[in-house]
């Protein structure tokens, strides 16, 4: 719990002095700058609790992304482990040289050994193949160790490296990890379907061959709205790969066609399993094949079960170029029933932060105006996709 000095920091931080100018008539007011300086205050109290710390690194970022990395790298020599890796991972996020040493550090320190698996998340995200070395030594060691009758069993924690592993040495493109990828793949344990999006960034006839042969075991039955059997774990893969016929699958689906109906009656709008995933999935790489199904599925009349699953897909791709057109959609009509302006006007900054003004413009009942300059230099630090759901597990995109 926050101590008094520091919410009484909060609530002076708070009061009155925090506007600036109008627009059209508007109070602009800047909620990020206090809520960095409580953080700020947060993060370098030595005698905070770890998970304080933590999330105060958070905040941080949300309210003023560039000034929090050097606030945060300062937490990597901190006497807390958690605190450490925590920061490690912002940095890593950022790019920062900082936090990928940490990481690559990590992956061979007897104090990371349950945790490995997030240092191979980490450093496969950052593309750079010169941390394919270390976790090619890893995954083969493991590989090896685990193999009985052509598939793989071991720890949770194995499981986990080989699948990260298999997917960063995939996203480096080595030619020479290319044996070692499909031989993972092949080898899944339980045919589980996670690895198979390593396979989406081998560009050869063996990875297709992998993914169409798994998209038939995933599609034998019928199609159920609580269990996955569409094919969606191996049909994105596919399209990313240009495979046509799973580019068109995948929209179809995206767009309800050939899906068990979504549960709407009585409820609030939901999705099936299947199309929640092909949505939640959907990542920068994506937009080239997707960006404009979702764009009209993100402007049905009427609105229903996929509205909102468009607005946050369009938010995870943030497809270059689209900002005016999302916007336009965005104050098309003075209320969407089930997206909130809040989420309209994150989905326009995440592709295009300079929209700000002409958004809130648009709205003649708006009297209070939020600056945002928290999230708009967030997406400018290239981290606009923390602000959506699905990207939990951080893997880049």
């Amino acid at each position: 719990m926050p101590s008094l000095p520091f919410i009484g920091l909060l609530l002076l931080l708070l009061g009155p002095g925090n506007e600036t100018a109008t627009l059209k008539g508007k109070t602009v007011r800047d909620f990020d700058k206090p809520f960095f300086a409580a953080a700020k205050t947060n993060l370098q109290r030595v005698d905070a609790e770890a998970g304080s710390r933590i999330r105060a690194m958070q905040e941080l970022v949300a309210r003023n992304a560039p000034e929090a990395r050097e606030l945060i790298a300062g937490a990597l020599q901190d006497r807390t482990f958690a605190v450490r890796r925590e920061a490690a991972e912002w940095l890593a996020r950022y790019r920062d040289p900082r936090g990928l040493s940490w990481e690559a550090e990590c992956l061979e320190s007897a104090e990371c050994t349950d945790i490995r698996h997030h240092a191979v998340r980490i450093l496969g995200s950052s593309g750079d193949p010169r941390y394919a070395p270390p976790i090619r030594k890893h995954v083969r060691r493991i590989l090896e160790s685990g193999l009985r009758d052509g598939s793989w069993d071991g720890s949770a924690a194995d499981r986990a490296m080989l699948k990260y592993g298999a997917i960063a040495l995939a996203r480096m493109g080595l030619i020479e990890d290319r044996e070692l990828v499909l031989s993972i793949v092949r080898a899944r344990p339980n045919g589980d379907s996670a690895f198979l999006e390593a396979l989406g960034y081998v560009d050869d006839p063996r990875a297709r061959e992998i993914l169409w042969s798994a998209y038939g075991t995933q599609t034998g039955a019928a199609a159920s709205c609580n269990e996955p059997r569409l094919g969606v774990s191996a049909l994105l893969p596919l399209s990313r790969l240009g495979e046509e016929r799973a580019i068109q699958t995948l929209k179809d689906i995206l767009r309800g066609i050939g899906t068990p109906r979504d549960p709407w009656e009585g409820t609030f709008p939901s999705l099936c399993v299947d199309r929640a995933q092909a949505f939640e999935r959907l990542r920068p790489r994506d937009a080239r094949n997707f960006a404009q199904t979702i764009l009209e599925i993100a402007g049905r009349e009427p609105e229903g079960p996929g509205t909102f699953a468009a607005w946050n897909a369009l938010g995870l791709m943030r497809p270059a170029g689209y900002g005016p057109r999302v916007l336009k959609l965005a104050v098309s009509k003075p209320n969407w029933p089930l997206v909130s302006h809040h989420m309209l006007n994150t989905v326009v900054l995440a592709l295009d932060p300079d929209l700000h003004d002409e958004f809130w413009g648009s709205y003649e009942k708006v009297q209070e105006v939020p600056a945002q300059t928290g999230m708009r230099a967030q997406v400018k630090e290239g981290l606009g996709y923390l602000l959506f759901s699905g990207s939990s597990t951080w893997t880049g995109d």
